[in-house]
């Protein structure tokens, strides 16, 4: 079997993998976003790896981690049909993830982490309120002009902030 799966490609593969579910995991908008870099290492490294490992080791150890995120997704969905409330609509489990997973994995995989560990209590969701950017809601960007707001007693009169 090791002859149809590269090692090397594996270890990339897991790297950013990695590195896609630590960042999946972060709230700050500005942090997370660096999930992105390795959604993007892993559709650049099985390019990559056609041309270093050949066409069928690449293809194979794709589809490995392909079928394994699709099985790790469904196991999130049987977590979340589990907890479930009993009064609430069990949500459906899928073999779809099976197929999505052959193509979609570096994506699937992170979020179903996310998703397990935010089921399991582990991962805390933001405090509702409070902006996340610098900026306040209203405010004109860049100090330009300010911003017209309407009169909370409906006179008609237009105020500015």
């Amino acid at each position: 079997m090791s002859q149809y799966i590269d090692i090397p490609f594996a270890i990339a593969l897991l790297i950013a993998l990695g590195w896609t579910t630590i960042f999946s995991c972060m709230n700050p908008p500005g942090i997370r976003g660096f999930r992105n870099l390795g959604i993007s290492a892993a559709y650049v490294l099985v390019v990559v790896f056609l041309f270093i490992a050949g066409w069928r080791a690449a293809l194979v150890t794709w589809a490995v981690f392909g079928v394994a995120g699709g099985l790790i997704y469904i196991s999130w969905e049987i977590l979340q049909r589990v907890r479930a409330p009993a009064q609430e609509e069990k949500p459906g489990v899928s073999l779809s993830p099976l197929v999505h997973g052959l193509l979609a994995w570096p994506i699937m995989v992170p979020e179903a982490v996310e998703y397990a560990l935010a089921e399991l209590g582990v991962l805390r969701t933001p405090p509702p309120g409070a902006p996340q950017t610098n900026a306040e809601l209203g405010d004109a960007p860049n100090d330009g002009p300010p911003t017209p707001v309407a009169n909370p007693d409906e006179s008609g009169e237009v105020r500015h902030r």
